[in-house]
């Protein structure tokens, strides 16, 4: 006999089926993640430690949302706190992977122990311009073809 809680099925008649289970909505569409960024590290005072800012290039017309002359993206870039009145954006150096590796624009960073943890943004890369002593980088270097 059923349980007391359901009441009896008619003689001759088969029970309701339940209602289907239905399977949770799919999660919303995720953009795929950008492809790993090869670093290559370039040493205080080395060829290519300071690549001027994009806008100071010749032939290049480009200032900031800040009246400076180097990239800028409100999603990947803050002021430099040390040095506010810079005008160039500044990402601390432990997000670089995560901020200028993700940033199409971003070629790399400049930095300095001044700017206490924080590098600058690059657009462009000249490996022939050095910076004082105190200045390194991290440039995104080539990464190789994926095989066919």
């Amino acid at each position: 006999s059923p349980p007391p809680s359901l009441p009896p099925h008619p003689p001759g008649k088969a029970p309701t089926p339940p209602p289907p289970i239905t399977s949770p909505s799919p999660p919303p569409s995720v953009s795929p993640s950008p492809p790993p960024v090869n670093w290559e590290e370039i040493s205080k005072g080395a060829p290519g430690s300071a690549p001027a800012c994009y806008g100071n290039l010749p032939g290049v017309t480009y200032t900031n949302p800040l009246g400076g002359a180097c990239i800028w993206d409100d999603a990947y870039c803050v002021r430099l706190p040390s040095i506010p009145n810079l005008n160039q954006c500044a990402i601390p150096e432990d997000q670089i992977t995560e901020k200028c590796g993700a940033w199409e624009d971003c070629a790399g960073v400049v930095c300095k122990a001044v700017y206490n943890g924080y590098c600058l943004a690059r657009k462009v890369w000249d490996d022939t311009r050095k910076a004082a002593a105190d200045m390194y980088a991290y440039k995104k270097a080539p990464t190789a073809a994926a095989p066919p």
